[in-house]
Protein backbone atom coordinates (compact mmCIF):
# COMPACT_ATOMS: atom_id res chain seq x y z
CA UNK A 1 0.00 0.00 0.00
CA UNK A 2 1.49 3.52 -1.14
CA UNK A 3 1.30 5.76 1.82
CA UNK A 4 -0.01 9.13 2.02
CA UNK A 5 2.84 11.34 0.49
CA UNK A 6 3.22 14.48 -1.64
CA UNK A 7 6.06 13.50 -3.61
CA UNK A 8 8.36 16.67 -4.97
CA UNK A 9 9.84 16.65 -8.48
CA UNK A 10 12.48 18.89 -9.65
CA UNK A 11 13.81 19.86 -13.74
CA UNK A 12 16.80 22.16 -14.55
CA UNK A 13 15.65 23.97 -17.45
CA UNK A 14 14.17 21.76 -19.94
CA UNK A 15 14.72 18.35 -18.85
CA UNK A 16 12.19 16.05 -17.68
CA UNK A 17 10.95 16.69 -13.81
CA UNK A 18 12.33 13.75 -11.80
CA UNK A 19 11.62 12.93 -8.06
CA UNK A 20 13.44 14.98 -5.84
CA UNK A 21 13.28 16.58 -2.42
CA UNK A 22 13.59 20.11 -1.56
CA UNK A 23 16.31 20.50 0.92
CA UNK A 24 16.69 24.87 1.59
CA UNK A 25 17.04 25.78 4.33
CA UNK A 26 15.33 29.16 5.37
CA UNK A 27 15.98 31.39 8.23
CA UNK A 28 19.10 29.97 9.56
CA UNK A 29 19.69 32.81 11.84
CA UNK A 30 21.35 30.93 15.16
CA UNK A 31 24.25 32.93 14.90
CA UNK A 32 22.78 36.38 15.56
CA UNK A 33 22.96 36.37 19.28
CA UNK A 34 26.63 34.93 18.89
CA UNK A 35 28.15 37.70 17.46
CA UNK A 36 28.59 40.13 20.68
CA UNK A 37 30.71 36.97 21.90
CA UNK A 38 32.73 36.93 19.13
CA UNK A 39 32.98 41.27 19.51
CA UNK A 40 34.27 40.84 22.75
CA UNK A 41 37.60 39.06 21.90
CA UNK A 42 38.45 41.64 18.75
CA UNK A 43 36.80 40.55 15.58
CA UNK A 44 35.15 42.72 13.48
CA UNK A 45 31.69 41.96 11.50
CA UNK A 46 33.38 40.76 8.53
CA UNK A 47 35.69 38.39 9.84
CA UNK A 48 32.80 36.68 12.14
CA UNK A 49 30.67 36.58 9.29
CA UNK A 50 33.26 34.90 7.50
CA UNK A 51 33.72 32.50 9.96
CA UNK A 52 29.36 32.15 9.70
CA UNK A 53 29.82 31.25 5.83
CA UNK A 54 32.89 28.86 6.65
CA UNK A 55 31.20 26.78 8.92
CA UNK A 56 28.06 26.49 7.33
CA UNK A 57 30.15 25.65 4.16
CA UNK A 58 31.11 23.00 6.22
CA UNK A 59 28.47 21.78 7.37
CA UNK A 60 26.12 21.61 3.73
CA UNK A 61 29.72 19.43 2.71
CA UNK A 62 29.21 16.86 5.60
CA UNK A 63 25.56 16.97 4.50
CA UNK A 64 25.64 15.87 1.10
CA UNK A 65 28.90 14.10 1.12
CA UNK A 66 28.19 12.27 4.43
CA UNK A 67 24.66 12.32 5.97
CA UNK A 68 22.25 12.71 2.71
CA UNK A 69 24.68 9.93 0.74
CA UNK A 70 24.37 7.20 4.39
CA UNK A 71 20.17 8.16 4.61
CA UNK A 72 19.63 7.74 0.80
CA UNK A 73 21.71 3.91 0.98
CA UNK A 74 19.81 3.15 4.02
CA UNK A 75 16.45 3.42 2.20
CA UNK A 76 17.41 1.73 -0.55
CA UNK A 77 18.35 4.52 -2.59
CA UNK A 78 21.98 3.62 -4.55
CA UNK A 79 22.79 7.22 -4.58
CA UNK A 80 22.12 11.03 -4.71
CA UNK A 81 23.61 14.11 -6.20
CA UNK A 82 22.48 17.96 -5.50
CA UNK A 83 21.07 19.73 -8.46
CA UNK A 84 19.70 23.46 -8.78
CA UNK A 85 21.00 26.71 -8.38
CA UNK A 86 22.10 26.95 -5.00
CA UNK A 87 22.41 22.63 -4.58
CA UNK A 88 18.70 22.80 -2.82
CA UNK A 89 17.08 19.97 -4.34
CA UNK A 90 18.21 15.93 -3.35
CA UNK A 91 18.01 13.81 -6.33
CA UNK A 92 18.03 10.36 -5.09
CA UNK A 93 18.63 7.10 -7.93
CA UNK A 94 17.41 4.33 -7.77
CA UNK A 95 19.45 1.41 -9.37
CA UNK A 96 21.39 4.03 -10.55
CA UNK A 97 18.72 5.74 -12.49
CA UNK A 98 16.85 9.06 -12.14
CA UNK A 99 12.70 8.12 -10.78
CA UNK A 100 10.58 9.87 -13.08
CA UNK A 101 6.47 9.90 -12.51
CA UNK A 102 6.40 6.75 -14.52
CA UNK A 103 8.86 4.60 -12.58
CA UNK A 104 7.41 5.05 -9.04
CA UNK A 105 6.70 1.96 -7.25
CA UNK A 106 5.28 0.86 -3.82
CA UNK A 107 8.56 0.50 -2.62
CA UNK A 108 10.29 3.65 -4.48
CA UNK A 109 7.27 5.53 -3.12
CA UNK A 110 7.83 4.26 0.44
CA UNK A 111 11.73 4.38 0.50
CA UNK A 112 11.07 7.79 -1.12
CA UNK A 113 8.77 8.85 1.83
CA UNK A 114 11.11 7.04 4.47
CA UNK A 115 14.11 9.22 3.27
CA UNK A 116 12.06 12.88 3.02
CA UNK A 117 11.22 12.38 6.48
CA UNK A 118 15.03 11.05 7.48
CA UNK A 119 16.56 14.21 5.58
CA UNK A 120 13.83 17.25 6.32
CA UNK A 121 15.01 16.07 10.65
CA UNK A 122 18.45 16.20 9.94
CA UNK A 123 17.64 19.56 8.29
CA UNK A 124 15.39 20.88 11.21
CA UNK A 125 18.63 21.16 13.41
CA UNK A 126 20.70 22.68 11.10
CA UNK A 127 20.35 26.21 13.36
CA UNK A 128 21.25 24.09 16.27
CA UNK A 129 24.10 22.87 15.11
CA UNK A 130 25.54 26.15 13.50
CA UNK A 131 25.23 27.51 16.98
CA UNK A 132 27.32 24.31 18.23
CA UNK A 133 29.76 25.03 16.55
CA UNK A 134 29.92 28.54 16.45
CA UNK A 135 29.78 28.52 20.30
CA UNK A 136 32.25 25.39 19.92
CA UNK A 137 34.42 27.97 17.79
CA UNK A 138 33.92 30.75 20.38
CA UNK A 139 35.58 28.59 23.48
CA UNK A 140 38.58 28.01 21.54
CA UNK A 141 39.19 31.58 20.20
CA UNK A 142 38.52 32.38 23.75
CA UNK A 143 41.42 29.80 25.24
CA UNK A 144 43.72 31.91 22.81
CA UNK A 145 42.16 35.28 23.51
CA UNK A 146 42.57 35.01 27.26
CA UNK A 147 46.58 33.26 26.59
CA UNK A 148 47.42 36.42 24.34
CA UNK A 149 46.11 38.91 27.16
CA UNK A 150 47.18 36.88 30.06
CA UNK A 151 49.12 39.58 31.51
CA UNK A 152 46.52 42.36 31.05
CA UNK A 153 43.96 40.09 32.68
CA UNK A 154 46.30 39.33 35.64
CA UNK A 155 46.73 42.92 35.73
CA UNK A 156 43.47 43.41 36.00
CA UNK A 157 43.04 41.01 38.82
CA UNK A 158 45.55 42.84 41.06
CA UNK A 159 43.29 45.34 40.74
CA UNK A 160 40.66 44.23 42.54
Amino acid sequence: MVRNVDIQFHADGYERAKVAINVKIYNLNAWHTLQPYFERLGWNEHRFYGEVESIYEHMREDFWEYTAQQLAKEFGFSEIWSEGRGGGWLIPLWNGKEIREEDLTLEITNAYNDLRVAVKKVLSHANSALRRNLQDLWEEKEIEFLRDHSITIRSIEAWK
